[in-house]
């Protein structure tokens, strides 16, 4: 969806601010009230830092706390008509700046299909001569062309303008349907559920269209037999939602389909075992971005290697809570009275990365170690079994040919490389007999 506006969203709790583009979809409403550290019972409070192209609004809209209700205005008037948008900006005029609730708005957007709307008429000349025009003004329906450009259009329009209690906008005359009546309310807004899945992709297959949610077993195998039957060059992904947003959506095309499954699976896991651990994997993306989605998948597996303080929200907040962790609540509080906090905490955080980076080193000098160990093992298996065998073989046997080849590759039809369990390599000849050539 287009955007409407852009509002400030702030946890009154915290201090915790995050710009969002409303009308928002509810992975992005989810990532933001995640962002907010919201208790169970806290109400968002929004500002609106952004009217785009509804600048009237101000200042009868500027901030609340109904968070749902704002994102409803905002998805309702992005599906107004031209003309319903200038009905809508005349409706807000009427009341001449004077606040109003987001629910209040939405009620006018309704009303804007049942006013009457004039483009041609931007004052009450240019209303009263269109509505003399086209007949609608009995007292001067039938008179003479000559008196009709005598008449005082100021006046017929002033007048008609007063009788419909309507008003001039920058697109024109709007006056409302006096008998219009409001839809009963509707039950309260709540804030969005949690979508299923981590990512949810709308793809074009060829003439068809096709929705797939990640992670997916059969459906993610039905929608690949589809592209093999079209072509892979007539896919595309034509829109992609994700619970973390950090991911491209450049990164979400057909060819990688099942790698971005790989890491939906691998990230429902996370949130499975710790709801948390999600929300730090993007706080590390958010400092660290990846560069391919491997790396993405490989972040995963290094979590244990991060730690999240959600209570802190500035990088003092970091520093207070260190200190406090090292002398205690007395003398930090009286060493903070002198200390430089944000140049602590800048330098802590220099600390902090520099330890996750030496223990991602870490864990892939182990990973290369185990995997050493696991050659050496095997080098000490074929040595053992060659100290009990003679040097050569006078004859053929089975157990000890499996023990000490690996392969045998044929190069040509006279020469074979035979490859032994410790890496050796030799070259052969073959004598390939000759055929004899019978003749009847």
């Amino acid at each position: 969806m287009d955007k409407v506006f852009t509002a400030s969203l702030c946890n009154p709790d915290k201090d915790v601010y995050v710009i969002l583009d409303v009308p928002a979809e509810p992975w992005a409403v989810l990532d933001a009230r995640e962002r907010l550290r919201l208790a169970p019972d806290t109400r968002v409070e929004w500002e609106i830092e952004d009217y785009g192209e509804f600048p009237d609004l101000f200042p009868s809209l500027s901030e609340g706390d109904d968070c749902p209700a704002l994102n409803a205005l905002a998805e309702r008037l992005a599906g107004l008509s031209e003309q319903q948008r200038t009905a809508f900006e005349g409706l807000v005029k009427l009341h001449d700046g004077k606040p109003m609730e987001p629910d209040d708005l939405i009620a006018l957007t309704e009303q804007a299909g049942h006013c009457h709307v004039v483009p041609e008429a931007t004052d009450d000349a240019s209303l009263g001569r269109f509505r003399a025009a086209n007949g609608s003004i009995p007292d001067v329906k039938d008179v003479p062309d000559k008196v009709f450009e005598l008449l005082d259009f100021q006046l017929l329009g002033r007048r008609i303008r007063h009788t419909e209690g309507g008003i001039f906008t920058r697109q024109g005359y709007v006056a409302p349907d006096k008998s219009w009546k409001p839809t009963q309310d509707a039950e309260p807004r709540t804030a969005p559920e949690a979508p299923d899945g981590i990512f949810h992709l709308e793809l074009r297959l060829g003439e068809e269209r096709a929705e797939l949610t990640l992670p997916a077993g059969q459906k993610l195998v039905e929608v690949r037999d589809q592209m093999e039957a079209v072509g892979l060059s007539n896919c595309a992904v034509t829109a992609f939602h994700s619970r973390v947003p950090q991911i491209p959506a450049a990164w979400a095309t057909p060819e990688r389909l099942d790698t971005l499954n790989c890491l939906a699976i691998r990230l429902t896991v996370l949130e499975d075992r710790e709801p948390l651990k999600l929300v730090k994997y993007k706080a590390v993306l958010e400092v660290s971005p990846p560069s391919s989605l491997e790396e993405a998948m490989a972040l995963t597996e290094r979590m244990d290697a991060y730690s999240l303080d959600r209570s802190a929200v500035s990088p003092e907040d970091v520093a207070r809570g260190e200190l406090r962790s090292a002398v205690g609540e007395e003398q930090a509080a009286l060493l903070c009275r002198y200390l430089n906090l944000y140049g602590y905490t800048k330098r802590f955080r220099e600390l902090s990365e520099s330890t996750a980076r030496l223990r991602e080193r870490k864990a892939r000098l182990e990973g290369i170690y185990q995997e050493q160990g696991q050659v050496q093992k095997r080098l000490l298996a074929v040595s053992a079994a060659m100290e009990h065998i003679s040097a050569e073989l006078m004859e053929w046997d089975e157990e000890v040919i499996h023990q000490l080849l690996e392969k045998v590759t044929v190069l040509s039809r006279e020469k074979i490389r035979v490859t032994f369990r410790d890496g050796r390599e030799i070259e052969q000849a073959v004598n390939q007999p000759k055929r004899r050539c019978i003749t009847a």
